[in-house]
């Protein structure tokens, strides 16, 4: 009679840890796992370069439209007959930057090829595009005649942004701002007496070029140098100085 009981008394024990072994067993969830939308290295970074109609403010100049990454790095080169002319900056949230070329003049008209290069957290991309330089015809020079020499015109007075280089006549002031000081990237604005010249801004051994327009302005996007850096620029013959 006693073993009958002791046995009874064991199956309800049994029957508690079955139900608290089953209670405490937990299949864990795969864990998903998030894709930052950076570009891995070696994978080419998206380039396409596309011409853009003339700009409404100087019908001699033709827009560069670059599509690529995010804030990627962008190198323009258009091959003119004469020369190469560089530009450099880098793209905007959204991929993308126009970058400004003049339309020269050139017997029979001439296809200026622009090559691009992007670059973006160790990886580049290639792209290019071209347009046409306009067509003047050719003429016989006429004889020239002596005409007395206009006396030259007083350039403005020298200030800290400014610089006078004497008997050349050359001046420029220049300005500048930050544009995104998280990327070290600064705004230079040049004015100056130099048409058609290339402006060169400097500051901390980084250096870009863009040329003036007609009215001897030009807006360089200078990359590299920290806020407040004293920036150097150079239009032709002339010399002024900044910092943003």
């Amino acid at each position: 009679m006693s073993r009958i009981v002791l046995a009874i008394g064991i199956v309800p024990l049994l029957a508690v840890t079955a139900a608290c072994s089953a209670a405490n067993e937990i299949t864990a969830a795969p864990r998903s796992e998030s894709h930052h939308p950076r570009a891995d290295a070696g994978v080419p970074v998206k380039c396409t370069a596309s011409v853009m109609r003339h700009r409404t403010d100087d019908d001699g100049s033709v827009g560069i439209r670059v599509d690529t990454a995010e804030h990627a790095q962008i190198t323009v080169t258009a091959y003119y007959p004469a020369y190469n002319s560089i530009k450099a900056s880098r793209a905007n949230a959204g991929g993308q930057h126009v970058f400004w070329y003049k339309i020269g003049k050139a017997p029979g008209g001439f296809q200026v090829t622009v090559e691009v290069s992007a670059s973006d957290r160790g990886s580049t991309g290639d792209c290019a595009t071209s347009f046409e330089q306009e067509t003047i015809a050719v003429v016989s020079k006429p004889t020239p005649t002596h005409v007395a020499a206009a006396a030259p015109t007083p350039s403005p007075a020298t200030s800290p942004t400014q610089a006078d280089t004497g008997s050349s006549g050359a001046w420029c002031t220049a300005s500048a701002s930050i544009y995104d000081a998280g990327y070290d990237e600064n705004n230079v604005y040049v004015n100056s007496n130099q048409p058609y010249t290339d402006a060169t801004a400097s500051a901390d051994g980084d250096s870009w070029s863009y040329e003036t327009n007609g009215s001897g302005y030009a807006e360089i996007y200078l990359n590299g140098p920290a806020p407040g850096a004293a920036i150097t620029v150079t239009v032709g013959g002339a010399t002024c100085y900044t910092s943003d």
